[in-house]
């Protein structure tokens, strides 16, 4: 087994069955304690977390025959292949529904568990928003210390020329605030929330619940998949 895959282990609760990996794994397939969705689902375990992550994480079924469920089917008979599996098959879903996306586990049922890249979708609203002519610079604040238990939604940090029309603007108040924040998410198509304005700068939290949502519409569209369920529980989990 590759070495980075120590301490991956099987964990079986009320007829679901779910990779259970530790921290820095579950860090590189994306999005944190993706896997302690066990837990939220079905009373898993995760190795370092008390409570599961909510509104974060799909359960994808692809039908049969379909390239989702072969993928799955490959990936519970070798786990040494999976992150290879779940890159290519996210990369291609990303093109086909105009989302970035990330797949971090299979379960027992052959379903996948898909989440939005988040680094991605930072990435994408960063390049989107330097674009604008008044912006001098975006940067993802960073939250330092411990990782949180609950996955929380990216803040973006926005600085607007000193002398430009939108900084003057944010002298308005909460109205005009808010529709910076309406513009920049039309701009960039991605749901930017203004929070905490200093004018000439802004802070916008990325939620990633509301991009969820749309992606497991997105998905629900497909010919190709049988079913596609939410993971809205927060609840801790079992030690």
């Amino acid at each position: 087994m590759d070495p980075a895959f120590a301490g991956v282990t099987w964990k079986e609760t009320q007829g679901r069955e779910i990779l259970s990996m530790p921290r820095p794994l579950r860090i590189a397939c994306a999005l944190g304690a993706a896997l302690a969705l066990a837990g939220a689902l079905a009373g898993g375990t995760a190795a370092d977390s008390d409570t599961a992550p909510a509104m974060q994480q799909l359960i994808v079924k692809f039908k049969a025959g379909a390239g989702g469920e072969r993928v799955a089917s490959q990936a519970m008979q070798d786990q040494a292949r999976q992150p290879a599996l779940f890159a290519e098959l996210a990369a291609s879903l990303s093109r086909e529904v105009g989302m970035p996306v990330t797949i971090a586990a299979v379960t027992s049922g052959r379903e996948l568990v898909m989440a939005v890249d988040a680094p991605a979708a930072v990435a994408a609203a960063i390049a989107a928003v330097t674009k604008r002519p008044d912006v001098v610079r975006a940067t993802r604040l960073e939250s330092g210390g411990a990782a949180p238990v609950v996955p929380v939604d990216p803040v973006i940090e926005v600085e607007f020329a000193a002398d430009s029309a939108t900084a003057a603007s944010l002298a308005e108040g909460v109205a005009a605030t808010r529709r910076l924040g309406e513009d920049l998410s039309r701009a960039t198509g991605l749901p930017l929330v203004p929070r905490a304005p200093r004018a000439p700068i802004v802070q916008f939290t990325l939620e990633i619940g509301t991009l969820t949502t749309e992606l497991a519409e997105r998905l629900k569209q497909r010919g190709d998949v049988a079913y596609v369920q939410p993971v809205d529980l927060l609840q801790p989990l079992p030690q």
